[in-house]
């Protein structure tokens, strides 16, 4: 089955390098403005780095790229702003005058914008931030087809472009899942296609990277693949419900206790995450696109400062729900002993009550996994990834390399993250979460 995965990676890959440009233009001209095309300015990522673009006086301009949405009956300019109204983030930036907010998409050569848009951003754009990407863990490869084109037109676009600009890609440290155990440290650079295999997506993200790789070769493309890692909750507390980390706390009051990682027996007690707040992941964004770089570069995009699980999350979401901690075998135990009980009439789906009590169940089988090889794996962090290196993340970043004291994440953060998931199981008694500052 891996043999057959890995296959059809390769396959996927091969396709779509025919479909590069081959011709190396270089381009002698110097810009005199900063101009950047981003991707998916109406994600949770991609508003946080338009927000960061927006507040940096070294850009001049900034074209917000998302595709039309027609089953919505508002506008892209109104869905920007409705999401930066739920991260917290200052609507009124969307009033600037450097923004403009475009409709397009991705699988047309022109990007899907009149000709004099498409014209224009050839003469002007210095850098690319590829940040829109479908986010769905159940799909096959196959259906990241749309994906793929869409990276070979904005290769092309820059290829053919005036300054040549940098593509920044937004890659995921999530497609690096299947590392071999006994590999100490991730670093920088290109991996197998075995350290991807697990879904679509991460699969996925693979082809993408090598895609950009063999651009580099055939046109002298350059580009940064910064391979987020789990990006924390917003200003506002902001974090999906449906991610694995929101599950797992909002489970500790259903289940009267949360997990500790504890790896003595694995001669390590250090259980360490590098959540990476999003105002830092923006920053980094930003501080990469100021690098003068040849050809394909890979950085890890985590936060450079470990963030400690049982002395800081298990010890604030204890706290919070008032609940005992107890290791992770005895309570993963007792969630996958909950799902048997629930699913015992043969369903196999928890009752939605006992789901809303109990988020976890839905992911048991991915926690038994993920969490579990954290616990057995000395070469993990506390949530199952593997240690990244950051040498070219930090070289390239000031932000990441000295963050804020207010972008270190500690227990005042975990609270937040609680007050808001409480604010959406509880909608009656919703308040405005606190802010943190946006810097």
């Amino acid at each position: 089955m891996s043999a057959t995965r890995v296959a059809k990676m390769r396959q996927m890959l091969e396709h779509y390098a025919q479909t590069l440009p081959t011709n190396q233009t270089f381009s002698s001209a110097q810009a005199g403005n900063r101009e950047v095309l981003i991707t998916g300015t109406t994600g949770a990522l991609g508003c946080y780095i338009l927000a960061a673009l927006l507040t940096d006086s070294s850009i001049t301009r900034v074209y917000g790229l998302n595709r039309r949405l027609n089953s919505s009956p508002l506008t892209t300019c109104e869905r920007q702003r409705r999401a930066f109204e739920e991260r917290g983030l200052d609507p009124s930036l969307l009033d600037s005058d450097k923004l403009q907010i475009l409709d397009g998409d991705l699988t047309q050569a022109d990007l899907g914008l009149p000709e004099a848009t498409f014209t224009h951003l050839k003469s002007s754009v210095t850098t690319v931030m590829h940040i829109a990407w479908s986010v769905n863990f159940k799909m096959p490869l196959k259906s990241f087809d749309p994906m793929m084109i869409g990276l070979v037109n904005l290769i092309s676009f820059s290829n053919s472009s005036a300054f040549r600009p940098t593509i920044i890609f937004a890659s995921s440290a999530i497609a690096l899942q299947s590392a071999p155990a006994g590999l100490a440290t991730i670093f920088e650079e290109h991996v197998p296609p075995s350290f991807a295999l697990g879904s679509g997506y991460t699969e996925g993200k693979w082809v993408a990277e090598r895609l950009l790789s063999r651009a580099a070769d055939v046109c002298g493309l350059r580009s940064i693949i910064a391979r987020v890692g789990q990006v924390s909750g917003g200003l506002n507390g902001t974090w999906n419900m449906g991610e694995w980390f929101p599950c797992l706390v909002m489970s500790a009051q259903g289940m009267d206790a949360f997990p500790t990682i504890d790896k003595a027996r694995i001669q390590s007690t250090v259980s360490p995450v590098f959540f990476i707040p999003p105002t830092l992941c923006a920053k980094a964004f930003v501080d990469f696109s100021r690098c003068e770089i040849v050809g394909n570069k890979i950085v890890h995009l985590i936060h450079s400062q470990e963030i400690m699980w049982n002395s800081i999350i298990a010890a604030t979401v204890s706290e919070e729900f008032k609940v005992p901690l107890v290791p992770f075998e005895e309570w993963i135990k007792a969630l996958r002993a909950r799902y048997n009980k629930v699913t015992s009439n043969g369903t196999k789906r928890a009752d939605d009550r006992i789901v809303r009590d109990i988020p976890a169940l839905r992911l048991v089988s991915g926690l038994e996994l993920v969490m579990g090889s954290s616990a057995r794996n000395p070469n993990v962090d506390a949530s199952g990834v593997p240690f990244l290196d950051l040498t070219n993340a930090i070289r390239y970043s000031d932000s990441l390399r000295n963050p804020d004291a207010s972008e270190i994440i500690g227990p005042d953060d975990v609270r937040l993250w609680i007050r808001y998931w409480n604010s959406l199981k509880n909608p009656s008694k919703k308040q405005e979460p606190p802010r943190r500052a946006l810097l």
